[in-house]
């Protein structure tokens, strides 16, 4: 990723059309508003094209919520990755792993910290997550409306505290 993009921490709003237009494009926009969005421990992040200079400039996009992973009832904090986006021209640029990465690191700081990450990943994205160290769980399901899917998991590291 360059110097020159940044990321930030953004509005469950401002994640909207860029949801709308890369995830959900013949849905509604009603559709892009995913529960937990404005939840107290929800956050989501986005990268700003070099040159942004309003909300119109966002080039990707990922949402983190403390969500357990349906049918894991371990009871420990569980962080669900969701609605990540990178515009085309822009894939393949480390720009999806960055915000994945300062994702984690925010969840890390949390009180506790989470011990699994998961996500509902596009079949054709499950690859993706698997470089991202993130394994399968289960066989592929079908979300109506929107494709083939894998859940993915992560257990994250623990860190000794300071």
């Amino acid at each position: 990723m360059s110097d020159l993009h940044r990321i930030e921490q953004l509005s469950a709003a401002e994640t909207r059309p860029l949801r709308r237009a890369l995830l959900r494009p013949n849905q509604p926009p009603s559709a892009c508003v995913y529960p937990g969005d404005d939840a107290p421990d929800a956050f989501h992040l986005g990268v700003r094209h070099p040159d942004a200079h309003d909300s119109t400039d966002l080039i990707a996009i990922a949402s983190f919520y403390r969500e357990p992973l349906p049918d894991n009832p371990t009871g420990l904090p569980q962080l669900r990755i969701r609605g990540m986006a990178v515009l085309p021209e822009h894939r393949n640029k480390g720009l999806g792993r960055v915000l994945v990465e300062a994702g984690l690191d925010i969840a890390r700081s949390q009180s506790p910290p989470p011990t699994l990450v998961w996500c509902n990943a596009r079949t054709t994205a499950a690859g993706y997550y698997e470089q991202l160290g993130f394994t399968p769980r289960g066989d592929e399901f079908e979300i109506e409306g929107i494709g083939p899917h894998f859940v993915m998991v992560n257990e994250m590291p623990s860190f000794p505290e300071d």
